[in-house]
């Protein structure tokens, strides 16, 4: 069981689960402000403007985090579509795996939760394409994949660098 770490997947989507969980951070943060300023109203007989300022303050990060939280889950929905476009519609060809890394921009419980699997395949036309597969370290262990392993891939024929790996051959 993972709890609330980030590599605890959705299956539907992909996504991370506990990006809804996040969402209760910034709900939690303006119901903690509101408090703070109603004792502060209460308990003083005429607050001065400047004890209002702590709660002002709570509120106002709690709006930009909670924009922010919405843009990445934006990105990630568009990230899932285009994945899910090029499962559905996508060409589909075998590739060799030339490097396995772990990705070590995002961490999570102090581990990372992505790595980069570096593939070379050949298109429908003939022309060789390297590039690079960003995938969940979970994902990557699960399907066993090494450097020099064979996979089964679909491409986006339109744009060749976005591609899916399938399956290990």
């Amino acid at each position: 069981m993972y709890g609330a770490s980030l590599t605890k997947m959705d299956t539907q989507n992909q996504q991370p689960s506990v990006l809804n969980t996040l969402f209760m951070l910034p709900v939690m943060f303006v119901i903690g402000a509101v408090i703070w300023a109603v004792v502060v109203l209460l308990t003083v007989d005429d607050p001065p403007t400047e004890s209002l300022i702590g709660p002002a303050i709570f509120i106002g990060f709690s709006v930009i985090y909670t924009i922010g939280l919405l843009l990445f889950r934006q990105l990630a929905h568009a990230s899932q579509q285009r994945r899910q476009a090029i499962l559905e519609f996508g060409t589909p060809t075998t590739a060799q795996i030339t490097s396995v890394k772990q990705n070590l921009l995002v961490r999570a419980n102090r581990q990372y939760i992505y790595t980069d699997v570096d593939v070379v395949y050949t298109d429908m036309f003939g022309h060789t394409h390297q590039t690079r597969q960003t995938m969940l370290s979970e994902q990557v262990q699960k399907m066993g994949l090494q450097t020099g392993d064979t996979v089964n891939i679909k491409y986006d024929t339109s744009d060749p660098k976005r591609l899916v790996i399938v399956e290990k051959v």
